[in-house]
This record gives C-alpha cells, sequence and structure tokens, in this order.
C-alpha cells in the first residue's frame, strides 16, 4: 500500500481471531494487521511502524487476562499507562476518553494500567503486575508502542479470562468468545478516535 493511501488508523492485532473480530466492526475505517504473538513478532512490527513515514494513529487491540477484582470476561480495558517487561512505561493520554465512549455505548470499560508479560501462564507475573497497580496482562503491547514514537496511540484488550475463569479452564471458549465479541463491538470507537487524532 502507498504511503499516500494509508488508512488513518492502523489497528495492530496479534492473532488472527484477534484480526479477524477487529476487522469485523472496523469495515473500510482502518487497517487491520495481524502481527503476531509476543516479543520477537511485535519488535519486528514496531520496526516496521518506525519506518513509515506517513504515519496515522495506531491502536493495539486484543484480549487479554484480567487480574483485579471485579473484571470478567468481556469486559475491555483500554490501557491508560502500559507497563513493560522492563520497566518501561507507555502512556496514553486518549485512554480515558476511549473508555468513557465504550461506556456510553453500553460496554463495560475502564481506563487503567497494563502489563505485558513474557510468559502467558506465569502466575508469578500476573501477581507482579497486579501488585504494580495492572488491571490485566498480555504479552505484545509494550513492544508495539517502541514503534509508534511521535504517532497517537491507545491500546485496548477485551478480556477472555480471569483467576475466576482461568484461561485453560472449562468457561474458557466461552470467555474468549465474549472477548472477541467485545473486540467487533469496540472497533468502531477507535475508528471514531482515529479521527479526532486530526490529520
Amino acid at each position: 500500500m502507498a504511503d499516500q493511501d494509508r488508512p488513518a488508523l492502523t489497528v495492530c492485532s496479534p492473532l488472527w481471531f484477534e484480526a479477524r473480530a477487529v476487522r469485523r466492526g472496523l469495515g473500510e475505517l482502518g487497517e487491520v494487521r495481524q502481527t503476531g504473538y509476543g516479543r520477537r513478532k511485535s519488535l519486528a512490527q514496531a520496526d516496521r511502524l518506525r519506518a513509515e513515514t506517513a504515519a496515522g494513529p495506531v491502536a493495539v487491540a486484543g484480549t487479554c487476562g484480567g487480574v483485579a477484582a471485579g473484571l470478567r470476561p468481556g469486559d475491555v480495558v483500554v490501557g491508560e499507562r502500559i507497563s513493560g517487561p522492563g520497566g518501561q512505561l507507555h502512556d496514553c493520554p486518549s485512554a480515558p476518553l476511549l473508555a468513557g465512549e465504550l461506556r456510553r455505548a453500553g460496554m463495560r470499560a475502564s481506563a487503567a494500567q497494563i502489563s505485558t508479560v513474557t510468559r502467558l501462564f506465569s502466575r508469578d507475573e500476573a501477581a507482579r503486575a497486579a501488585a504494580a497497580g495492572s488491571v490485566a496482562v498480555e504479552m505484545e503491547a509494550a513492544y508495539l508502542l517502541a514503534g509508534t514514537a511521535g504517532r497517537p496511540s491507545v491500546v485496548l484488550r477485551a478480556v477472555s479470562d480471569t483467576p475466576g475463569h482461568p484461561l485453560l479452564g472449562p468457561a474458557a471458549v466461552t470467555g474468549g468468545l465474549a472477548a472477541l465479541r467485545s473486540l467487533t463491538r469496540a472497533a468502531p470507537a477507535l475508528a471514531r478516535w482515529a479521527a479526532a487524532c486530526g490529520p
């Protein structure tokens, strides 16, 4: 795609089923990229984002694990701050506005800190993230945001599992489907957020 034809919004969704859910809700209002799972693929995508010359807003959208009390599958967390594995922090100032718009659309959404972790099933990492103030964990956002310097960026994650509804438990499928439905419902708000960011 030529730079002059690049959509105003680029959405990075790590896994194919996340990308499909976002694309279903976003339609032609932005470009959805399946960026791959984990650190290595996310850093490669960050290099691609960094090299783009006609660069609009970037959203990271996918599922996450909830680590705070009160979250349930299908809830949406917009990252007000993203904590990386190395201690780096990324602030997303527009997170409260986007979360508010999602709530007005009837979704359970909050703006809060999210931690990028290195292992999905590490109880120790999840506990450390919760102790540091994060309400959810995922594996890509901090790496992807490293490529967005100077570009408006936001992280939107839908909760697929919680301590009460673990990813490997009997409710895993139900929780995953609830999260994907929330991604589809939330996608149009990402397009409105991007439009509000200006050219």
